[in-house]
């Protein structure tokens, strides 16, 4: 019903129907809770304004946005991608803009970039480089809290685990990891850890419980998304520091944008 751009109190409605009243507070409590979730992942006016964003980091005018937004969703959604396009590509354009400002003026790598989209739409252009947000997740009596934040040009991101395990707050951390970022930063930063704790634990099993601050240096490659087929996806080089103790994983990123020279 969302999808087919039905108004709550529509959908309201027509449940009731369907259902019948004896459901009216089960129906009233889905509502309440899911209506949010399921409306930014199912309201193709949304949609469309996502991806809009998305675009104008690859082409620079309506009409190739239009055609890009036509072969996703087809001619049945013509109307609607012209209305939302008319309605909002000025705004979403003016805040690419301004994002793109905030960059040069403060220099800073956007690491928002790695974010999944439904993290991502929440972080308003202020928020970019000066972002915080916690994380918890309960197992049984066992509470995972994870931090993340964006503050000062570098990322940090921290798992509080629990017991006393290593081998399982690197789990934990990406678990946490996985809450926010896309996968493919998410599978590198899992990749490079799962190799560098296999060293630790062969080298000496008193080293792999120290808490030295470690080093290590990534090249990482964007995906593509909509980029052109003849683009080449941004480069990223990351300077990653991390400490590892059975507790607590805690990891400082400083990146910036690689520029490949010819």
């Amino acid at each position: 019903m969302i999808s087919r751009g039905d108004q709550k109190a529509e959908i309201f409605a027509e449940l009731l129907q369907l259902f019948g009243l004896k459901y009216q507070n089960l129906i009233s409590q889905i509502m309440h809770f899911e209506y949010d979730y399921l409306r930014e992942k199912y309201d193709p006016e949304r949609g469309i304004r996502r991806d809009i964003s998305m675009l104008l980091e690859t082409y620079k005018t309506k009409g190739a946005i239009y055609e890009q937004l036509y072969k996703k969703y087809g001619q049945k959604n013509a109307l609607l991608i012209t209305a939302v396009l008319e309605k909002d590509y000025d705004s979403l354009k003016q805040e690419q803009q301004d994002g793109e400002r905030m960059i040069q003026v403060n220099d800073q790598m956007d690491y928002t970039v790695f974010f999944s989209l439904n993290e991502k739409i929440k972080v308003t252009n202020k928020q970019r480089y000066d972002y915080r947000v916690t994380k918890e997740f309960v197992y049984e009596d066992k509470v995972l809290v994870g931090e993340i934040e964006i503050k000062r040009g570098k990322l940090f991101v921290g798992a509080y685990s629990f017991y006393e395990n290593e081998i399982l707050t690197v789990f934990n951390f990406i678990t946490v990891l996985n809450a926010v970022f896309k996968d493919y930063f998410v599978l590198a930063l899992s990749n490079m850890l799962s190799i560098e704790m296999m060293k630790r634990i062969e080298q000496s099993s008193h080293e792999a419980f120290s808490t030295t601050i470690h080093n290590k240096k990534m090249l990482l490659k964007g995906v593509k998304g909509y980029a052109q087929e003849e683009s080449r996806p941004k480069e990223y080089l990351l300077d990653i520091f991390y400490t590892v103790d059975p507790e607590m994983l805690s990891m400082t990123i400083i990146g910036e944008q690689y520029q490949q020279t010819a």
